[in-house]
């Protein structure tokens, strides 16, 4: 008698759920494979974040084998070629240069939170986000950039900083070869 009572039961629970699914027509079923999608979902980031923050924790660990004051952390460096100084580069190469005229030039300085040694020269890597920067030129006879110190030892209010300014546009370029001939005796450059 009991297990006609639960049969019947279940035959009354399996109808509604027919007639649920009939009035709302069919959506039941799609609310519940969305919830069970947003519940992988939030564990593919859960999983994402904790690998993510175990990435950065390894990374801020990372000893050379030296003591703190040799960490780079951030650096102050100091350009040392005239306009139109030196162009950033997407990747630490000379041949990947950013072609659109932002570099810095003397004496600006930028500061750097990264160095590396690419295949024909050492460079820094601004802060700014526009890239990187040769420390010398290819061949290593001129240096491009003086290291100053660390940022927290510096006062930057004391230096010029790179501003970004495109420093190879025509209107820059001819206005100050205007001004130049104008201030050069008898116009010449």
């Amino acid at each position: 008698m009991l297990k006609q009572q639960l049969a019947d039961q279940e035959e009354v629970i399996n109808g509604l759920r027919n007639r649920l699914t009939v009035q709302d027509g069919g959506h039941s079923v799609l609310i519940e494979q969305l919830k069970n999608e947003v519940v992988a979902g939030s564990t593919m980031i859960s999983q994402l974040v904790d690998e993510l923050n175990a990435c950065k924790e390894q990374l801020s660990r990372q000893d050379n084998g030296l003591g703190a004051e040799f960490d780079f952390g951030r650096r102050v460096y100091q350009c040392t070629v005239e306009a139109p100084g030196v162009g950033y580069r997407h990747t630490p190469q000379f041949g990947d240069k950013n072609q659109d005229g932002t570099g810095p030039e003397a004496p600006q300085v930028i500061v750097a939170d990264r160095i590396c040694q690419g295949p024909s020269a050492v460079f820094l890597r601004c802060t700014s986000g526009r890239g990187w920067l040769p420390v010398s030129t290819p061949d290593g006879t001129t240096r491009v950039f003086k290291h100053l110190g660390k940022e927290s030892e510096l006062n930057l209010v004391d230096f010029e900083m790179s501003d970004g300014e495109n420093k190879i546009s025509k209107s820059r370029w001819f206005k100050g070869q205007a001004q130049d001939q104008l201030s050069s005796p008898k116009g010449k450059p």
